[in-house]
């Protein structure tokens, strides 16, 4: 009797599917670096108009900061869930590069003592949270939108899974980005000072 060795077939962790969304986060994220430089460039001087800007002025309450903080994310989530989404989706995210990089700018502008510094404690973490969550939530959004579009053809398409307990995760994310936003920020450049 003969003993034959099987072959172990090694599983890819990743599937032909999650290369696909690697790619489009990746590619998600080189059009909100390009909306940065841009923004940068070009939009730094002006600043962001009052509806894109990042920032909200003192009197603001938590709650109205939290809407400007996560303005961008609820826009994602809904161009989500239609079709339109494929094509307005990129250019979400161009925008919010560039208007993130005008709002640092301006706001590195304004702040004559601390300057970079000053910023990079009042934006940064902030920002970091904001940025992971936002292209999560877009990537997400951007596949159930292309999803409802190959559907409008009359082709059959997979839902997104995990979609919604994604977005669901983001929203303590954002929560706490504009808490220490809003509470630390100001406390911690006044140390500064």
């Amino acid at each position: 009797m003969r003993l034959t060795r099987h072959k172990k077939t090694i599983r890819r962790p990743l599937n032909r599917g999650d290369e696909n969304a690697e790619r489009l986060l990746l590619l998600l994220a080189l059009i909100f670096l390009t909306g940065c430089l841009i923004g940068s460039v070009f939009c730094g001087s002006s600043g962001p108009t009052a509806i894109f800007s990042e920032s909200t002025g003192d009197s603001a309450s938590f709650w109205q900061s939290l809407l400007t903080f996560s303005k961008f994310h609820i826009a994602a989530f809904l161009l989500g869930s239609t079709y339109y989404g494929v094509a307005l989706l990129p250019l979400l995210c161009f925008l919010k590069g560039c208007v993130l990089s005008a709002s640092a700018e301006q706001l590195i502008a304004s702040r004559q003592s601390g300057g970079f510094a000053a910023v990079l404690l009042s934006m940064g973490l902030p920002a970091v949270i904001s940025i992971l969550c936002f292209l999560v939530l877009t990537s997400d959004s951007f596949k159930n939108a292309s999803r409802l579009l190959s559907l409008a053809k009359g082709r059959p398409a997979q839902a997104v899974p995990y979609r919604l307990l994604r977005a669901a995760l983001c929203v303590p994310l954002l929560l706490c980005g504009n808490a220490f936003s809003y509470y630390l920020s100001a406390k911690i450049l006044t140390l500064l000072h």
